[in-house]
């Protein structure tokens, strides 16, 4: 089976990039006959330390914890067995830096195989299916909000209260914890056809652009795609936009954009050609990994003045399985 993917990322008008990603290796087809097309997507969060370590640790470890599938192993246990050591390996760091109970990320990872999308979660970053021009929420987000809508629903508040609560937003689960509170994860592949886009994104997204608007960058290749969604969230200046990254996976096959660009690194950055497991890694270990690891969109840096936030998209009712 053929797959395509994509990638770009921002800063935004934070001081310092908290999000990592990564996807496995996509030439090693004896690999993928089993293991599929994997991205992942860590976000650290900025209200507590050292977010920027825990979403590398959390994303280096998960990438290599996947690494080691075997054909008898099923996706789904793959992909929890791996985000339980990306969770050790976290609170491992937590541990380190004597910051325990203070240090943390989200996490989700998608893995195409065989036409079917599985993934796993915890947190608030988002998965998505783009099809048919709509964008439609995969996994569930952990954040209190879930909680107080189902208060709100049961009668027990008012949605009004539901809505006003200060606390909406907070998470209710993540890595960085010895056990993660919750965990969100497909119960069976989902049927995807070579029309369909997977979208992985950090909240920077989905907290700026309205559905609408992300639909509205859906041209191109999903190279473009994935640039055109951060260029459109670069170009809301928001005084306070946070750090947006986005990855997409395709069971078809594309042609790729030129591979000889310019590094850019005020504008959206790109990993195009992951040669090896953790080889689409932006952050630090760009040098790790090797200069021809990494090609950078060639994007001009854009300016950050204040604008408004548009609406987060709304929840979906799904089966699920959580822990």
């Amino acid at each position: 089976m053929n797959y395509s993917f994509g990638n770009a990322q921002h800063i935004g008008a934070r001081s310092s990039q908290q999000d990592a990603f990564g996807f496995s290796n996509p030439f090693d087809t004896e690999f993928v006959r089993h293991g599929g097309l994997l991205a992942a997507l860590a976000d650290g969060m900025g209200g507590l330390s050292h977010g920027d370590e825990a979403s590398r640790v959390a994303l280096t470890t998960f990438l290599s914890a996947y690494k080691r599938k075997t054909p008898e192993e099923s996706v789904g246990a793959a992909l929890e067995r791996s985000l339980l050591e990306a969770n050790t390996a976290v609170c491992g760091l937590a541990g380190r830096r004597n910051a325990s109970g203070q240090l943390g990320t989200t996490f989700v990872a998608a893995v195409l195989h065989e036409g079917g999308l599985q993934w796993v979660s915890a947190g608030d970053s988002g998965l998505f299916l783009y099809r048919g021009g709509e964008f439609i929420p995969i996994n569930v987000p952990h954040t209190y909000a879930q909680d107080l809508d189902a208060r709100a629903a049961a009668g027990d508040i008012s949605p009004d209260a539901a809505l006003a609560d200060p606390q909406r937003d907070a998470l209710t689960s993540f890595l960085g914890l010895p056990a993660i509170a919750r965990i969100d994860r497909s119960v069976r592949p989902l049927p995807v056809g070579p029309a369909d886009d997977i979208v992985l994104a950090s909240d920077g997204l989905f907290k700026t652009l309205s559905p609408a608007e992300m639909a509205r960058a859906m041209t191109g290749t999903l190279q473009q795609r994935c640039e055109a969604l951060v260029r459109a969230v670069v170009e809301r200046r928001s005084e306070h936009q946070d750090n947006v990254t986005v990855l997409a996976l395709a069971a078809r096959a594309e042609t790729t954009l030129p591979a000889t660009v310019r590094a850019a690194p005020d504008g959206p950055r790109s990993a195009r050609w992951p040669w090896a497991l953790a080889a689409a890694l932006v952050l630090a270990i760009t040098a790790a990994v090797g200069a021809t690891s990494l090609i950078y969109c060639c994007v001009p840096p854009i300016a950050m003045p204040e604008a408004p936030s548009a609406p987060s998209l709304p929840p979906v009712k799904k089966e699920v399985k959580k822990r």
